[in-house]
């Protein structure tokens, strides 16, 4: 990471603003790059030492929500699990329950929230 740049706010400007430069790979400069020119940043690009920069002073990056076919599939999947479960004996959810997680245990009682024995 080179440890500083100094750029003028404006070309021109006697205003700089001092900020690290943290390489990325040129897939994530691009979609990031991308996504800032359509929303409209252009002010948050400049040029140092003859290289483009994006300057993210206030912007944070996040990972994607999951949109509604995930969560779709994802509530499909925990139905199919829970009816299944639900059709074996109690010596074999037991078994089953022996082999699970914490997580996978926590969704299967949420799913099957008031179930007694489950």
């Amino acid at each position: 990471m080179h440890t500083r740049a100094d750029v003028a706010l404006r070309p021109g400007a006697a205003v700089t603003r001092t900020f690290a430069l943290l390489e990325v790979s040129s897939s994530t400069f691009a979609e990031v790059s991308g996504k800032l020119r359509d929303a409209d940043y252009g002010h948050a690009f400049h040029v140092v030492d003859g290289r483009d920069v994006v300057d993210m002073h206030g912007i944070a990056l996040t990972e994607p929500a999951a949109d509604a076919a995930e969560q779709s599939v994802a509530a499909a999947k925990t139905s199919v699990i829970c009816t299944l479960f639900l059709k074996l004996s109690w010596e074999q959810r037991q078994q089953v329950k022996d082999m699970l997680s914490d997580t996978e245990k926590t969704v299967i009682a949420e799913a099957l929230e008031g179930e007694p024995n489950w």
